[in-house]
C-alpha cells in the first residue's frame, strides 16, 4: 500500500533490510497505547512471545538467534517535524510492550545483525512530504532582516566588549580562588548526591516497577550513610518483604541482588520476607559454580558480593566461574547463542566482586585497562544508559584504586534540575535506575560498600528532608532495564531487540 501522507496518531517505520532504506514500509497507528500496539495498528503483523519482538511481517523466517545469523529487531523512536522530516533515531531503552508513544513521533524498527551498539537506526529520514508552496515565502523576509541586522551589530558589540568586561571580571574572580579547589569540588559532589537521594525519596517506585526497582532505590539511598531518607527506605523495605518470595523464586541472581540491599541496611538476608536469600543463591548454583540458568559475569559477581556482604564464605567455584566470563581484552560479559559479548556493567560488577574476595590482581588490572581504553574523552562509557554504566564502572575503578575523576566530572554535569538523572545522553526526564546508580559514584561507594544501619536511624526522620528535588511533583520516568535485573531470563536480560543491552566489543572467551 502507498504510504500515508498524514497521520493523526503515531508513525511506524519498519525496515526489514538493514542496508536498504528503500525496503522500509511506513504506516500510521491510530491505536498506540504501547509500541507493540502501534506496530499492530499500523498494519504490521508482530510476533512478540513474552513481549520480545521476534518477527515483524514474517521476518526473520528463523527466530532462533543462534542459527539465524544473529539478526534481531532493533527498536527506535524519533520526533516528526511539521514538514514530515524525522529527527535522530534514538534506540529505546525499554521494550515495546512498556513504551507509551505520543502523537507527533515515529516508532522505528530495523532488522539488523550489526555488532555495534546502538546499531544504525532505520534509513528513513522522512515520513511524508509537506506541500511545496509554503517554501516560496521565505526568501524575501530573510533578505530584509539580514541587511538591516548588519548595521547595528558593528557599533553596540564594540562598546561593551572593551569597557565593562575588563572592569567587572577582575574583582569577582579573585574571591572564589581563596577556597581550595578540592574542597569546593567535594562540596559540590556532596550536594549533588543529596539532591539525587532526595529525588528518589520523593519519587519512590511503585509495585508496577517491580521488586528490583525497590531494592535499587533502597540501596542507593543508603549509599551516603545518612539517615535523612530512612523513612523512604523503610517504606521500600516494607514493600519488598511482601514481594520477596515470588521475586526470587527459582532466580538466584535476583536473590543475590536483594541480599546485597538487605545486608547493606543492617538486616538479615537469611530471614527476609520469610525467605533465606543466601540459601536461594546456593540452591540456584550448579556444582560447577555457575549461578542461575543464564550464565553471565553479572550474576556470578552479584552472588559473590552477596555472599561477602552477608559474611558468608564465597564458594571457590563461583569465583572461578566468574573468571571464565573475562574476555582476552580484559572485559567481562556473557554468552548468548554462539557469541560472547562484553559490556561495562558486567565488567564493573566483576571488578567489585574480585575486590571483595581479594587477590586476582591481574584480572582486575586487565578489566580496569579495558575500561580506561573504552572511556570516551568526555568521561562516560557508551551503553544503553551511559549514566548507569559510568556510575557503576567509575565506582568499581575507584574501589580498585584507579582514577574516576573524569567520570565523576561528566556525571555531575548530567544531573537534572530535579536532582535525578536521565538514562540517555540528551534525556530530560529522570530515570529511577540511572539516578540510583549515579549515587554510587557521587558518594564514593559501590554495591560492596554502600551501607546504612537502618536500625540506628530514628523512625521520625522525614522523607527527603535533605533538600532533594527542586520539583517534587515531577513524575519518575520509566525505570528502564535495571542493572539489577539484566541477566535474569529473557525479560530481565533486556535483549537489545526490545530494550537494549550493550554489545561494545566481542572476542574469544577467556579461560583461566
Amino acid at each position: 500500500a502507498a504510504p500515508p501522507t498524514s497521520c493523526d496518531g503515531v508513525w511506524v517505520v519498519v525496515q526489514p533490510t538493514s542496508d536498504d532504506a528503500a525496503s522500509a514500509v511506513v504506516g500510521c497507528a491510530a491505536a498506540y497505547g504501547t509500541g507493540l500496539a502501534a506496530a499492530t495498528s499500523a498494519g504490521f503483523t508482530v510476533g512478540a512471545p513474552g513481549g520480545f519482538v521476534s518477527q515483524i511481517d514474517g521476518a526473520p523466517t528463523d527466530t532462533n538467534f543462534g542459527t539465524n545469523g544473529g539478526v534481531w529487531w532493533a527498536y527506535y523512536t524519533a520526533p516528526v517535524t511539521s514538514d514530515g522530516g524525522l529527527g535522530s533515531w534514538t534506540i529505546s531503552d525499554v521494550g515495546a510492550a512498556e513504551t507509551a508513544p505520543t502523537v507527533g513521533t515515529a516508532e522505528g524498527w530495523i532488522l539488523t545483525n550489526d555488532p555495534s551498539f546502538p546499531p544504525p537506526g532505520p534509513g528513513v529520514n522522512r515520513v511524508f512530504d509537506a506541500p511545496t508552496a509554503t517554501a516560496t515565502q521565505s526568501p524575501t523576509p530573510t533578505a530584509t532582516t539580514a541587511t538591516t541586522s548588519a548595521t547595528p551589530s558593528t557599533t553596540p558589540s564594540a562598546t561593551p566588549s572593551t569597557t565593562p568586561s575588563a572592569t567587572t571580571s577582575a574583582t569577582p574572580s579573585a574571591t572564589p580562588s581563596t577556597i581550595p579547589t578540592a574542597t569546593a569540588a567535594a562540596a559540590a559532589v556532596s550536594a549533588s548526591a543529596r539532591k539525587a537521594a532526595g529525588y528518589l525519596a520523593k519519587n519512590l517506585p511503585t509495585t508496577d516497577d517491580g521488586a528490583g526497582a525497590f531494592a535499587a532505590a533502597a540501596l542507593a539511598m543508603a549509599a551516603g550513610e545518612q539517615c535523612t531518607n530512612a523513612a523512604a527506605i523503610r517504606t521500600l523495605i516494607t514493600g519488598l518483604e511482601g514481594q520477596t518470595a515470588a521475586y526470587v523464586s527459582g532466580n538466584p541472581g535476583r536473590a543475590a541482588s536483594l541480599a546485597i540491599t538487605v545486608s547493606a541496611l543492617g538486616l538479615d538476608p537469611k530471614a527476609f520476607g520469610g525467605t533465606d536469600l543466601i540459601a536461594a543463591i546456593t540452591d540456584g548454583t550448579d556444582n560447577t559454580g555457575v549461578v542461575g540458568s543464564f550464565p553471565s559475569a553479572f550474576s556470578q559477581a552479584l552472588a559473590i558480593i552477596a555472599f561477602d556482604r552477608a559474611g558468608e564464605p564465597v564458594p571457590a567455584n563461583v569465583i572461578s566461574s566468574l573468571l571464565t566470563f573475562q574476555d582476552d581484552n580484559g572485559a567481562f560479559g556473557y554468552e548468548f547463542g554462539d557469541t560472547f559479548y562484553t559490556d561495562p556493567d558486567s565488567t564493573a560488577l566483576a571488578i567489585i566482586a574480585l575486590a571483595a574476595v581479594g587477590g586476582h590482581t591481574s584480572a582486575i588490572a586487565d578489566a580496569v585497562a579495558w575500561a580506561t581504553t573504552h572511556q570516551t574523552s568526555e568521561g562516560y562509557w557508551e551503553n544503553y544508559s551511559p549514566v548507569d554504566s559510568t556510575a557503576l564502572l567509575g565506582s568499581a575503578i575507584e574501589l580498585a584504586g584507579g582514577d574516576s575523576g573524569l567520570a565523576l566530572t561528566w556525571l555531575t554535569g548530567k544531573q537534572l534540575s530535579s536532582g535525578g538523572f536521565a538514562n540517555t545522553l540528551t534525556g530530560t526526564s529522570a530515570d529511577l535506575t540511572a539516578t540510583a546508580d549515579a549515587l554510587y559514584l557521587l558518594t564514593g561507594t559501590s554495591m560492596l560498600t554502600a551501607s546504612l544501619d537502618l536500625g540506628s536511624c530514628p523512625t521520625s526522620a522525614p522523607v527527603g528532608s535533605a533538600g532533594g528535588a527542586d520539583d517534587p511533583s515531577e513524575e519518575l520516568a520509566a525505570t528502564g532495564s535495571s542493572p539489577l535485573l539484566l541477566p535474569f531470563g529473557l525479560a530481565g536480560l533486556g535483549l537489545v531487540a526490545v530494550g537494549g543491552l550493550l554489545v561494545m566489543a566481542r572476542g574469544s572467551r577467556r579461560t583461566r
